[in-house]
């Protein structure tokens, strides 16, 4: 059993794994699944769940471009159990 104080650390963690054909490096943090509705739009260029004036919500879809621009891609794991994103480079061979 946990005690209160270790739920409420902040924690990151990166992992890099080597697949076949590409090299994913998996950037997790303590946060929630971010909820589905939101997942869904989140990389869409101007979406933000601030309010007005607190933020354009233009990091992850410029970050999600960049990559694609590299032919890599930028994925949410919806499935771990914490927020998890993976950044996917293909391997040159």
């Amino acid at each position: 059993m946990r005690n209160s104080n270790e739920k409420n650390k902040k924690w990151v963690k990166i992992s890099i794994l080597d697949q076949d054909d590409e090299i994913q490096i998996l950037i997790s943090d303590s946060g929630k699944k971010i909820p589905d509705d939101v997942a869904e739009k989140m990389m869409e260029p101007f979406f933000t769940t601030k309010m007005i004036g607190k933020g354009a919500g233009l990091g992850l879809s410029f970050a999600k471009g960049i990559m694609e621009k590299q032919s890599g891609r930028l994925e949410y794991l919806s499935h771990e159990p914490n927020t998890t994103f993976a950044l996917c480079f293909p391997k040159i061979l």
